[in-house]
């Protein structure tokens, strides 16, 4: 049987032993006028009954609280809860400068050398787990293709090292990936859905793909 943390002692074991806690916390995060339950759930992207549980779980250790009543009703974080001041607003802002920190790492490394650069957008890539490769397309600028690609493989390590993902980089030349958006290719077309352009030098693949070029 598996040992209760004590939460005067262990609050973080408790408040990260189950993703829900977390989830509505993240959700509540800079929301000073608080949400509603079903607002939670849609921004956690839980189902509203695990959502009560983990609200309830939640305000039984002081970390949120109700404001008003009935339908009406809305949750908030407590921030004079010391774990939320000194531990939690901390860490998600440190997550969420982890998050913005991949695309501007990889923008760093290829600066000079991509022409374009675009890292596969989440709603085609879906959700990512630890150890998992982004998916980046890179057009060179000079050196040819098997340069680019020895060139990631050492990038590929560093972002693995830094952030916990990989990269799975797909090289196509000026030419080549012109030729993919005019025949609407659909392996370029769905990697670039929702994509993100870190170097467009030779204009946004992006808007390419809008155009039907």
């Amino acid at each position: 049987m598996k040992k209760q943390s004590d939460f005067l002692r262990r609050p973080l074991d408790w408040v990260f032993g189950a993703p829900g806690n977390v989830a509505v916390l993240r959700a509540l995060n800079g929301i000073e006028h608080g949400l509603s339950g079903r607002e939670i759930a849609r921004r956690a992207g839980f189902a509203h009954g695990a959502v009560a549980r983990a609200v309830a779980d939640l305000e039984a250790g002081g970390l949120v609280e109700r404001l008003g009543t009935g339908k009406t009703q809305r949750i908030r974080l407590n921030a004079e809860h010391r774990l939320i001041r000194m531990a939690l607003l901390p860490l998600f802002e440190a997550e969420a400068k982890a998050v913005r920190g991949v695309p501007a790492f990889l923008r760093e490394q290829f600066e000079g050398r991509a022409a374009a650069a675009v890292l596969r957008g989440p709603r085609a890539r879906g959700p990512l787990s630890p150890g998992e490769a982004v998916d980046l397309l890179l057009v060179p600028r000079a050196g040819g293709k098997v340069k680019m690609l020895e060139y990631a493989k050492g990038v590929a390590e560093r972002l693995r090292r830094r952030f916990g993902v990989g990269l799975e980089p797909v090289v196509l030349t000026a030419l080549e990936l012109k030729a993919k958006l005019r025949d609407r290719d659909p392996r370029i077309a769905k990697f670039l859905e929702g994509g993100v352009s870190l170097i467009s030098a030779l204009g946004n693949p992006l808007l390419l793909v809008d155009r039907g070029v």
